[in-house]
């Protein structure tokens, strides 16, 4: 029975490669050149340098397709400099069955005007239960370029070493993303991204962002290859922002985000 369950976990995962922050969420992943949060340490760490004060975030997945042993939880913190910015990424999914930890370390610094480049890697630890530990070290590369005021994008590839699982290789994917973000108007931003995962066909994801009112946003989006659809919002208030996301899997249960960002300076 442990081996069916941990089975079905791995299936499910391989479907659920979202990136973490539930800002990212509610717009299907396609925020890959919209100004960032903390999170985006995980996700497309050059948008770090867009973040101008300190930061720490926490957010917490309480199961993932309505499976209680997929909760997930990171925390996130962003330290910017004058001529660059690092952050720290932690997280922890799964339950005692299959368990994966990650570290995330990364430094973003702008090459030249409007033209920013970051490096980061990714201390990924998998524990399964009678079967042992796995540890891999992958190193992601991410840049992001302003075309004008209004028109950014934005490139990554994760996993560029082609880190791996034990001594087989293909176990943890290579993934590139290219993607797009326009301020349409001061209150309406859309984005676009694309992502080709070794082993898994071409996705195109697609997420706006509106703000009704100064404090206050709706998001939504949605991909392909799997199908999938997400909706959110983000509340700041004072020092803290306040963000939640939902989306759908073709099969299974909806899924349930949330998380908040301290900043230390207001935003």
């Amino acid at each position: 029975m442990k081996v069916i369950i941990i089975a079905v976990l791995i299936v499910v995962k391989i479907g659920a490669q979202w990136g973490e922050g539930a800002k990212q969420a509610a717009l299907c992943n396609s925020a890959l050149a919209l100004a960032g949060d903390a999170f985006a340490i995980f996700n497309s760490s050059a948008n770090i340098l867009q973040i101008n004060s300190r930061q720490f975030g926490a957010e917490y997945t309480p199961g993932k397709f309505g499976f209680k042993q997929l909760s997930s939880f990171h925390f996130a913190y962003v330290e910017p400099f004058s001529n660059f910015s690092i952050g720290v990424g932690l997280g922890s999914y799964g339950f005692e069955l299959y368990k994966e930890n990650e570290l995330v370390l990364g430094l973003a610094c702008e090459a030249s005007k409007g033209f920013i480049v970051s490096a980061s890697t990714t201390l990924s630890n998998l524990k399964i239960q009678n079967y042992g530990i796995s540890n891999s070290l992958l190193i992601n590369v991410s840049t992001l370029y302003y075309i004008n005021e209004k028109l950014r994008t934005g490139f990554a590839v994760n996993n560029i070493n082609g880190a791996s699982r034990g001594n087989e290789a293909g176990q943890i994917p290579i993934v590139f993303l290219f993607g797009w973000s326009w301020d349409v108007s001061e209150d309406f931003v859309l984005n676009i991204a694309t992502e080709k995962e070794t082993g898994f066909p071409f996705a195109v994801m697609a997420g706006f962002l509106y703000k009704p009112v100064k404090y206050f946003s709706l998001r939504s989006g949605a991909a392909t290859n799997p199908t999938k659809y997400s909706a959110g919002f983000g509340l700041t208030y004072s020092h803290f922002q306040f963000d939640y996301a939902v989306y759908t899997h073709p099969v299974f249960e909806l899924t349930h985000q949330f998380g908040v960002i301290f900043s230390f300076l207001p935003f």
